[in-house]
Order: C-alpha cells, then sequence, then structure tokens
C-alpha cells in the first residue's frame, strides 16, 4: 500500500484551522458559539473522525511506520476533546474482521437499541444521542483492556483540554465539545454512520455513496470498496470501483484490434459475464468483490466456484500467452 502523503497536510491544517476557530470564538455571544459550533466546527470534527479512520489504516505513514500513524492519530484527536483515536482503532480492526457479527462488531446496534428506538421520536433521539452510543457500545458489548497508549491517548487529550480553557476560556470548550457531538450526531453528514451498514434490503448489509459529500468525508462514502480493499487509502477507492470489469474489457478490445480471433473468442464470455454482473447488482450497492456481502447472502459455494473458474481460466491464458510468446521468439 502506498500512503497517502496528502493527509497528513490536511490533517495538519485541519487543527490549525480548529485552534483559529478556538481563539475567534473565545468573545462572541453564545449564540454565535452555538451556531458556529454547528456550521463550522461540527463539520471539521466530522471530517477528523474519518481522517483518524484513515490513518487507523495506516494511511498516513503506511504500514512499515505503525507508530508514526499512532502518534499522528493522538495529534488528529486533539481538536476532537475527547479520547478517541487508539480505542478506536482496536475496536475498528474487529469491525473489517467481523463485520455484522454479533458479540464483536460494535459498529451494529445493541438488540436493546432495535427494541427501544422503533418509533420516530425516539428515532430521532437516537439520531441526536448518535456518538454517545457509539462510545458507550464497545464498553457493553465488547469490552477490552485498557492499553498503555489509549492511556496516552486520553492524557495528552486532558493536557490539551486545559490548555484550551486556561488560555480561551469555557466558549472555546463549549464550541469544541459542542462541534463534535453535533458533528456525529444530527447533523447532515453523519447520514453516512446509516447508510453504510444498516440493512435496508435484506442480504445487503454494507452500501456505497458517490456524492460530493466524499470530498470531505476522505471518500468514506465508498464503504463496498473500503472493505474489498481496506488498505486503500480513500483517495484512491474511486480508482479500485471496477478493476476486474474494466481490465478484461481492455484486454479483449485489444485482441479483437490485433485480430487474434482465437484469443478475443476466448475472453470475450468471461469480459461479458463480468460486465453483466456489474450492470445486475442490486441499486445502491457495488460490492461484487465483498466476500464480507458472500458470507451474507449465503452465496459463498457459487462464488467460490465462480473464482476456482476463473483461476482455471488465467492459469490456461497465462500459459497460452507464454507459449505464443516463445514460439514468436524463436520464429524471429
Amino acid at each position: 500500500m502506498k500512503p497517502d502523503y496528502n493527509l497528513i497536510w490536511v490533517v495538519v491544517l485541519m487543527v490549525l484551522a480548529q485552534l483559529t476557530a478556538f481563539y475567534l470564538v473565545k468573545d462572541l455571544d453564545w449564540k454565535w458559539v452555538v451556531f458556529w459550533a454547528y456550521v463550522f466546527g461540527s463539520c471539521i470534527s466530522h471530517s477528523m473522525t474519518l481522517a483518524i479512520h484513515e490513518i487507523s489504516h495506516n494511511s498516513a505513514f503506511g504500514n512499515s511506520k505503525a507508530m508514526w500513524n499512532r502518534w499522528f492519530g493522538i495529534f488528529a484527536n486533539l481538536p476532537l476533546g475527547l479520547p478517541y483515536s487508539i480505542s478506536f482503532k482496536r475496536y475498528h480492526m474487529d469491525h473489517h474482521r467481523y463485520l455484522g457479527g454479533d458479540g464483536i462488531d460494535v459498529d451494529i446496534p445493541t438488540n436493546f437499541e432495535g427494541w427501544f428506538f422503533c418509533t420516530r421520536f425516539r428515532k430521532f433521539i437516537w439520531i441526536v444521542l448518535q456518538p454517545f452510543f457509539y462510545a458507550i457500545r464497545p464498553l457493553c458489548i465488547n469490552p477490552k483492556p485498557i492499553t498503555r497508549l489509549e492511556i496516552i491517548n486520553l492524557t495528552a487529550q486532558l493536557i490539551f483540554d486545559v490548555a484550551i480553557y486556561y488560555l480561551w476560556g469555557v466558549k472555546s470548550m463549549f464550541y469544541m465539545l459542542a462541534g463534535s457531538v453535533l458533528g456525529l450526531g444530527l447533523h447532515p453528514i453523519s447520514g453516512h454512520f446509516i447508510a453504510e451498514h444498516y440493512m435496508f434490503l435484506k442480504g445487503h448489509e454494507t452500501y456505497s455513496y458517490y456524492g460530493p459529500l466524499n470530498l470531505l468525508t476522505f471518500n468514506v462514502g465508498y464503504h463496498n470498496e473500503h472493505h474489498d480493499f481496506p488498505n486503500i487509502p480513500g483517495k484512491s477507492l474511486p480508482l479500485w470501483v471496477v478493476p476486474e470489469v474494466i481490465g478484461h474489457a481492455v484486454v479483449t478490445v485489444l485482441m479483437l484490434i490485433s485480430l487474434h480471433w482465437f484469443i478475443f473468442l476466448l475472453n470475450l464470455p468471461v469480459a461479458t459475464w463480468n460486465i453483466y454482473r456489474y450492470i445486475m447488482v442490486p441499486s445502491g450497492n457495488m460490492g461484487v468483490f465483498d466476500p464480507t456481502e458472500i458470507h451474507n447472502r449465503g452465496q459463498l459455494k457459487s462464488h467460490m466456484k465462480e473464482a476456482m473458474i476463473k483461476l482455471g481460466f488465467h492459469l490456461l491464458c497465462f500459459f497460452m500467452y507464454l507459449y505464443s510468446m516463445i514460439l514468436a521468439l524463436i520464429n524471429d
């Protein structure tokens, strides 16, 4: 995986932007503090949580410098006001490994949440309080022992919060904390929390969004693709939406242009099948390569059969192309 070094500079700029905002709101009337906390602070805070999501996948410095990513995540966490980065990393890896697993995947609401928040008004309250449920749910479902890095994350955050209060007062503190709570609760950008992993169509647990809000959320909308390629930085995910479809279609067209009729006819059925499978994916879902979705659909055997057929096909093509290349070299 190639790291996304631009992520580092974006995070640094967002931290500086929030520090500037902390200073500017310290003398405002309370109504304007609340206004800017919702209009500006919440957007930056929400975007920062998704930057921390990218950092948790080692996108800033790469897998070879994992600890650099952990320290940078603690730095990115500072303007949120609440320690979050290290604990998120630990639970988020379980989310990828055990997507939808009861008692393990803490992104999934508890049975109590599903039972109690069942009316429109209660669902509205649940959305408002969504950041609190995300914070409390891991402690109830799958508590983990506290680690040294989590203590460091907590200590650094407390020192930063005290410094903000000492330098600029209670209004700056309120702006910081309110921005984080509002940005993760009743806010337009927070719609992706519900869109990503709530089952609106039976058998489909993961959905993708391809709209303009991806510009603010490090392409988290490409969520099927993210679960397919968790080590690919968010900025690169649009390039991985349909790699197999495009690649095989290009090879097939090249065989046609170069008049290699036998190889063209050999590749045509596979290219046609890839295109058909892509077109026939249900609306709102592009996870045709998503292994977690294979399990959820109960179609593991058919997909394994398809994978073995394609493996045989590509092995056949490899030896055929190798033979053709050797034959061409001998003839020359």
